[in-house]
């Protein structure tokens, strides 16, 4: 198989007593789901992938390496989830070239207050991504976190494509688009641009 798109979602009684059965649960459900594609090529993962839970930062270990992954895309509805989740699923990822991610607000949660530093760099982001781009960016402080992790690692980068958000929340916008280029002016050596 070369392509797998994976909505995972799974709808559980929602009653405050089953709660942590039903994160077990879809953090099992999560796993033996992706252990069966870790020969595909080409990956997009939306919704409950990476629901965040206690659960599943345990089971990463669980993942086989997806060695032959080189596209990554993560759709514009996955609810939200953390630093540790995002970076330890590209652990398992050691030659991807490609990566789609949506930003926007509240998508990617601190799961600490030490930001990007404090989390090891996957393999790939130093030796093998060429092509990374950042939909719905709205401009706040760790997003632009984000932005510069990805520019300070990306040894190897090449293209770096920033999609602005609509959202009327958004801190950057055409109007002042010149002083978020200035933030990034001299980090990486890739190309990077705005739409």
């Amino acid at each position: 198989m070369l392509d797998a798109y994976i909505a995972f979602s799974l709808h559980f009684p929602w009653d405050d007593r089953t709660h942590a059965l039903y994160e077990e649960y879809l953090s099992r459900c999560a796993v033996v789901l992706l252990s069966g594609l870790a020969s595909v090529k080409y990956l997009t993962l939306s919704n409950d992938t990476f629901q965040e839970s206690p659960y599943v930062n345990d089971r990463f270990h669980l993942l086989p390496k997806f060695h032959n992954l080189t596209h990554l895309c993560l759709d514009s509805d996955i609810c939200s989830f953390s630093r540790t989740s995002f970076t330890k699923f590209l652990l398992k990822c050691p030659k991807l070239e490609v990566l789609v991610f949506p930003l926007g607000s509240g998508r990617l949660r601190h799961d600490d207050n030490h930001g990007w530093k404090s989390i090891p760099v996957p393999r790939c982001i130093k030796s093998s991504l060429k092509k990374l781009h950042i939909t719905d960016f709205c401009g706040y402080s760790w997003e632009i976190q984000f932005v510069e992790f990805f520019l300070e690692n990306a040894t190897v980068l090449e293209k770096f494509q920033i999609s602005l958000s609509c959202s009327p929340l958004s801190i950057y916008n055409w109007k002042n688009l010149a002083d978020l280029k200035n933030q990034f002016v001299g980090m990486g050596s890739c190309d990077i641009k705005f739409r």
